[in-house]
């Protein structure tokens, strides 16, 4: 008798156990390597010794107010939509914000380049909102302003010390209508995957 209750404890501590086991190994999971879409490094890097950190300007790729709108398939993120230079302006200053913050947390953030000094570049290559831009509508004047769209963002990083680059980057985010609740913020997948990105280069070079 006492044998069975002594061994009925011991399965019920060891069903305890398992969420937390699996709450640990997804712990894990997120303080492992950090891993871009794309990724070229000098073998001489090492990112970790540089304490002061230079945020260059964030530029964009002057493309994506050039493309042209095809709004059909665009909740299905099957068709890149333009975005007008003001919006593609603004966007740049979040990210810039955001890097600045996030790296900001770990490394101190110096107001020019040099010797010692990581240059961190980026470069938003895609981005598409979860809403209509100005840019949709001015192309499509009956589009209805309560669309919803799957949002992304991809972004280009540049590492370098001194014009000498050290690593290229580059990591995307696209959303899912299925993780938004309720009616989404007109950049709220874009916002996302700028934190994610300046998170992942923030844990890089850390």
């Amino acid at each position: 008798m006492e044998l069975e209750i002594a061994m009925t404890k011991l399965n019920i501590g060891l069903l305890a156990a398992i969420p937390m086991l699996a709450l640990a190994g997804a712990c894990a999971s997120t303080d492992g390597p950090v891993r871009f879409d794309e990724a070229s490094v000098t073998s001489d890097s090492r990112f970790a010794e540089y304490e002061k950190v230079y945020i260059a300007d964030v530029t964009y790729d002057a493309s994506i107010a050039a493309r042209d709108s095809g709004l059909a398939s665009a909740r299905f993120g099957a068709t890149e939509r333009p975005v007008r230079e003001r919006d593609l302006e603004a966007k740049a200053d979040d990210l810039e914000r955001v890097l600045k913050r996030e790296i900001g947390k770990t490394k101190q953030i110096v107001r020019a380049p040099g010797d010692g000094v990581l240059t961190v570049s980026a470069t938003i290559t895609d981005l598409a909102a979860n809403q209509p831009t100005m840019a949709d509508i001015s192309q499509q004047p009956s589009l209805s302003q309560d669309s919803v769209y799957t949002g992304k963002s991809t972004v280009s990083i540049t590492l370098s010390e001194n014009g000498r680059t050290l690593a290229t980057l580059s990591e995307s985010y696209q959303g899912d209508l299925n993780d938004n609740v309720g009616r989404p913020g007109i950049w709220q997948d874009a916002d996302r995957g700028f934190y994610f990105t300046a998170n992942k280069i923030a844990r890089y070079i850390s």
